[in-house]
């Protein structure tokens, strides 16, 4: 990624830029199950496997997997994951390195940056960096990552047309599907996973673990809507139970706000 940081990709410019819908919510609320619906699903651009490893490089990334993949990898998406990650070549990623850089999370001890953080966040070039996956994509571009969330207003500042959409689980599914992930991943539920909201350095002494889990899922709920109600556009929420029972009518809904944005989007 230090080689081709600094290969310029010629790509076009002129056209109107298409909306960018940023998939968020707490651990284990849907949030994989969704982006893999709307990738897909819908004619819309996302980030795979293969992008993502070039994440210093974005559109030589997307012009990587075009070339490997072909036009129609999409069709090959499974709806399976495990703890949010997808193996094939053209299985949604989360674009951890490109968002870790961009919002300097290496420097911070929480995933929700302090507005002192947040000040030394370069906003043109994160303005740039998604202004050109947007043209290059051509359509709406879904990225699914929930540090998003925390960082919402200042994304939407960045690119006006984003949409921001959460998903919702029931609060006692969650923790008992945090818990049994830290098991699998690291034989002991005692060890911490995913998201940190700003007051991970507290909550994380806590014990039992079950109050620390259902801490960490109440505080980045409680963060997420501070950041949702700060921006232009209103963000969507999607249930758990409606992307299992009406998986078409989520889309749908998704569609329909894409449109009032001036973005249409087909099924496909």
């Amino acid at each position: 990624n230090e080689a081709i940081r600094g290969i310029e990709v010629p790509t076009s410019t002129g056209a109107s830029l298409p909306a960018l819908v940023f998939i968020v919510g707490v651990p284990r609320s849907g949030t994989t199950l969704l982006s893999q619906l709307v990738s897909r699903f819908l004619d819309v651009g996302y980030i795979d496997n293969i992008v993502a490893r070039f994440w210093a490089n974005p559109v030589l990334g997307i012009r990587m997997s075009r070339a490997v993949l072909g036009l129609d990898s999409r069709s090959r998406i499974q709806l399976r994951s495990v703890h949010g990650t997808t193996e094939e070549p053209w299985g949604p990623h989360e674009f951890g390195y490109f968002w870790r850089e961009m919002f300097g999370l290496d420097r911070s001890a929480t995933h929700n940056l302090s507005s002192r953080e947040r000040e030394d966040v370069d906003e043109q070039i994160l303005s740039i960096r998604l202004q050109e996956i947007a043209t290059e994509f051509a359509r709406p571009v879904v990225f699914k990552n929930p540090i998003c969330g925390f960082q919402a207003s200042l994304i939407e500042k960045c690119y006006p047309r984003s949409l921001f959409v959460c998903t919702e689980r029931d609060d006692d599914e969650v923790v008992r599907s945090i818990r049994s992930a830290r098991t699998e991943r690291f034989g002991s539920d005692e060890v911490w996973w995913s998201l940190k909201p700003s007051t991970f350095p507290e909550i994380s002494e806590l014990r039992p673990v079950d109050r620390q889990i259902r801490s960490q899922v109440r505080d980045c709920r409680a963060e997420f809507a501070d950041e949702f109600a700060r921006l232009a556009t209103p963000a969507l929420t999607v249930g758990y139970e409606d992307m299992r029972h009406d998986p078409l009518g989520v889309l749908h809904r998704l569609c329909d706000r894409l449109s009032s944005m001036g973005s249409d989007v087909a099924l496909t």
